[in-house]
């Protein structure tokens, strides 16, 4: 880890060269078996404010995070979070408003805070300076993120419809569970995100605890890894999960399939019957599919001048093909309605990295192939997201050269990397209804990466 580089010979160098090594913040994060709770913030501190216009919005949060165990400070004294409305004149004069607040409180969030600005976003209708102040904020939360990473503390932006900020019921049903989710634990690695929330239809009241009791779930590569901690947060969360692996991955799946309640699928999702035959399964033994995570994915790195075809092909295979055939699969006969797929891309996905043209072609393709599905399916309420984490620490990176693992943990705001739980709980969240205004987004797992940016 980064306080490695404090002790012996890598001080003395970093004394040498005058080389900051900051150690960064220890990040607060839920233990994977607990369960996603209303009152999970009891006891917390935040401090809020808003536009002058936003003050029935500002009552809406407050009553409902009041409900939750949030004690709101007035004044001075520390606090864990800041929260901020605006909404409808966001115009340049009217981002002072929020300068003004959050320079004044700033200092008083604790380490492994959160501050959170809610905004209508900019719409047809607006004037050019209504749109460019809207448009300011995301400049404003990505600076922000990356000055309060070194504290463990992040900063987020959800963007909502302009209808959700004048109906109560809607705000509630759709942004006060993204306000939760970024308020917890569970977003420890995510910073510097603009979550943007639609308003397809008002939802039945969102349920925090064991909301996907009932539901079906896939998860590509799921025995284990970032496949394995999703399995298991899905279970806790009340879904039936098939995990679907190589026939390879047959000990270690079983074994978290008996873990969970779930079942292990051993599959190559490359071959070509590979959709209906699980298709086919999902039906016969559970009816419909209401979860689809396609996590599967492999590299095989190369500069392009020294790749060779078969491992541009096996790539492109695994990681883009299988996962739009098992989608499409689905989405013909076999999804139900309100269904969630979330396919795993990556930061080299957005910005691409040498050596990995095959890598970073298939997972932006993913990231395509997720907003056209939007598109396509929001009327049915099928919602289609795509996750980029940054630098995880798994047992992939973890063969990589000391340098390189270094090099990745410190080119994010929080100064280190993440954890599979945290790309885990990312896709659990969007499997929920409590996500139901979210699609055809590209939510960054990667700490406020300075990649891609």
């Amino acid at each position: 880890m980064t306080d490695y580089l404090q002790t012996g010979p890598w001080k003395t160098l970093a004394k040498t060269f005058n080389i900051p090594l900051p150690i960064p913040s220890i990040l607060e994060r839920e233990e994977i078996d607990t369960p996603i709770k209303e009152d999970e913030f009891w006891g917390r501190k935040i401090k809020i404010g808003c536009a002058p216009n936003a003050e029935k919005i500002k009552l809406a949060i407050t009553t409902e995070l009041d409900q939750r165990g949030i004690d709101f400070v007035e004044g001075s004294g520390l606090v864990e979070g800041l929260v901020y409305i605006t909404v409808g004149s966001s115009n340049i004069e009217g981002l002072a408003g929020l300068y003004e607040f959050v320079q004044s409180n700033i200092k008083s969030v604790k380490p492994n805070g959160r501050v959170i600005i809610v905004a209508k976003r900019w719409q047809e209708g607006d004037t050019p300076t209504e749109q460019a102040g809207l448009r300011a904020l995301i400049g404003f939360v990505k600076s922000l993120a990356k000055e309060l990473g070194k504290f463990g503390t992040t900063a987020q932006l959800i963007y909502s419809e302009n209808p959700l900020f004048f109906d109560a019921r809607q705000f509630m049903e759709k942004v006060m569970p993204v306000v939760h989710f970024v308020l917890s634990k569970r977003s420890s690695f995510i910073t510097g995100q603009v979550f943007e929330i639609k308003n397809n239809r008002v939802d039945e009241r969102v349920h925090y605890y064991q909301s996907l009791e009932g539901k079906v779930a896939i998860v590509t590569g799921g025995a284990r890894g970032i496949g394995g901690d999703t399995s298991k947060c899905l279970a806790r969360e009340g879904a039936k999960v098939i995990i679907v692996d190589v026939p390879a991955m047959e000990k270690d799946g079983k074994l978290l399939a008996d873990e969970i309640g779930g079942v292990f699928l051993g599959m190559d999702i490359t071959a070509g019957d590979a959709p209906k035959k699980i298709r086919q399964f999902v039906i016969d033994s559970y009816g419909n599919l209401d979860i689809l995570v396609n996590n599967a994915g492999i590299i095989r790195d190369k500069m392009l001048v020294n790749m060779k075809p078969e491992n541009w092909d096996l790539v492109m295979k695994v990681n883009l093909d299988a996962a739009i055939k098992l989608t499409d699969a689905f989405l013909e006969i076999g999804m139900n309605q309100n269904g969630r797929i979330i396919s795993l891309s990556s930061i080299s996905g957005i910005a691409g990295n040498p050596g990995q043209t095959n890598y970073s072609a298939s997972k932006a393709g993913l990231i395509g192939y997720v907003q056209a599905i939007a598109e396509r399916e929001w009327l049915r309420g099928i919602t289609s997201n795509a996750i980029a984490p940054g630098f995880i620490e798994t047992k992939m990176t973890a063969d990589l050269p000391f340098f390189v693992k270094e090099g990745g943990r410190r080119l994010s705001a929080l100064k280190q990397g993440g954890l599979p739980i945290d790309i885990a709980e990312m896709i659990t969240f969007l499997a929920t209804p409590m996500a139901s205004g979210i699609s055809g987004q590209t939510i960054r797992v990667c700490g406020g990466s300075f990649i891609g940016a």
